[in-house]
């Protein structure tokens, strides 16, 4: 075990397991959070809430799960680590994503750089949030319906 850089718990398949599934999976309570969902980049046209524990949350847009946000390193997803370059994600990414699209400087957090790895045909995607000061993976998202959380982009839908 390194204590400098821990072995992340990869949480890729976990990406749509109903809460209380994932909290047992992880050995984590889950509970409602407003400032971790003020975090999520997302750009559907209604409110998203997240219940989270220690850097992992899932994502809803009222009653329904959309997605899974991870910003912490002792978890991963798709390849990607908390910290990694912006520079190797495109190497290590393993999401298998038919396009990207990239939305620089929002207006949400201006310290962020957001990129989309999208695939249509499956409805998903993942998004990369970097730090645009240290261009390092700041957080990632996944959500399993692309149209619905992507509604308020041109470019990716």
């Amino acid at each position: 075990m390194n204590f400098l850089a821990p072995e992340a718990t990869d949480v890729t398949g976990m990406v749509n397991m109903e809460a209380a599934e994932l909290e047992k999976a992880l050995g984590i309570s889950l509970t409602k959070n407003t400032d971790m969902a003020k975090r999520v980049r997302q750009y559907s046209k209604d409110e998203i809430s997240t219940d989270s524990a220690d850097g992992i949350g899932v994502v809803y847009l009222g009653n329904r799960q959309v997605g899974l946000h991870i910003d912490d390193r002792k978890y991963s997803m798709f390849g990607l680590c908390i910290g990694y370059s912006e520079i190797s994600v495109h190497k290590k990414i393993t999401y298998e994503y038919e396009s990207f699209s990239d939305v620089i400087s929002d207006g949400m957090q201006s310290f962020t750089d957001v990129t989309y790895f999208f695939n249509k045909k499956r409805n998903d995607c993942v998004v990369v949030i970097y730090n645009n000061y240290s261009h390092r993976v700041a957080a990632l998202t996944y959500y399993n319906d692309l149209n619905k959380m992507t509604e308020r982009l041109s470019k990716v839908r």
